[in-house]
């Protein structure tokens, strides 16, 4: 079953941010993950976004997509994006 990587974020550090996402890409590409929204162009039609960015990346299975989360190689990436961003991230399947 698909699945996808929601994060919604506040980028407080634009530069680290922009080094996280870099970095990251080649990551997402390793557990076959596809980057499919990466913006903060929202059109809000209720209520208020609580984040101003949305990120919405696609992977094969939720089990590829918590092995990125979880991968060694991954940690000191989290560690940038924490520095350079808050939200929140979930997994959701379709």
């Amino acid at each position: 079953m698909t699945a996808y990587i929601l994060a919604t974020l506040d980028i407080h550090d634009l530069q680290k941010f922009a080094r996280y996402r870099e970095l990251v890409v080649p990551q997402i590409q390793r557990f076959d993950g596809l980057t499919i929204v990466n913006t903060e162009d929202l059109t809000v039609r209720e209520g208020r976004p609580a984040r101003r960015r949305v990120i919405l990346v696609r992977f094969p299975t939720a089990a590829l997509a918590n092995a990125f989360l979880d991968a060694k190689a991954y940690q000191p990436l989290l560690k940038l994006r924490l520095e350079a961003a808050t939200g929140e991230v979930v997994i959701v399947e379709s």
